[in-house]
């Protein structure tokens, strides 16, 4: 994980091993590409998610900046492109228009049933303070479901450490 608002200097112990994927912020991404800590050239799957939030709040910009190198690869057909998956809750002009200029050729997948509700699936929303131990309190809901048998999927808003 690579975010910017934090130390740098832990981010580039970690990225200096093996890894096999990076989430991260925009910024920082870019800040680590250009200290030379991160390398297009080692890049096979891009997701860039909430695309319609990120134009939104401003960050067009930066998103070229970043897309601007692997252009090129990402219409090769010999082997050595990449993937992208740009995720988007709604269509805005703005992602719309960096798709039309910069990915010609690109596959788009639509969906009306992806945000509707599984009624079968059981939903539990858990908020701890910053004092509480949050890997036992997550250990708490899913050691008894996956004792059952049952599949569990955890969604978490991380605000830092």
């Amino acid at each position: 994980m690579v975010s910017g608002g934090g130390r740098i200097r832990p981010q580039e112990d970690s990225l200096n091993n093996p890894i096999d994927m990076v989430v991260g912020t925009l910024g920082r991404i870019l800040q680590h590409i250009e200290e030379g800590n991160l390398v297009y050239g080692d890049i096979k799957y891009l997701v860039l998610d909430e695309a319609d939030t990120m134009f939104d709040r401003g960050f067009g910009p930066d998103i070229r900046k970043f897309l601007a190198p692997l252009k090129h690869r990402a219409s090769k057909s010999d082997g050595l492109g990449f993937l992208i998956v740009l995720v988007t809750a709604t269509m805005t002009k703005a992602v719309q228009k960096l798709i039309d200029e910069e990915f010609q050729g690109i596959v788009n997948l639509r969906t009306s049933t992806l945000h509707k509700k599984i009624f079968s699936a059981r939903h539990d929303f858990i908020k701890l303070s910053g004092s509480e131990n949050k890997l036992e309190a997550l250990l708490q809901v899913l050691v008894p479901s996956r004792a059952k048998g049952n599949k569990v999927m955890v969604f978490l808003q991380y605000f830092g450490l």
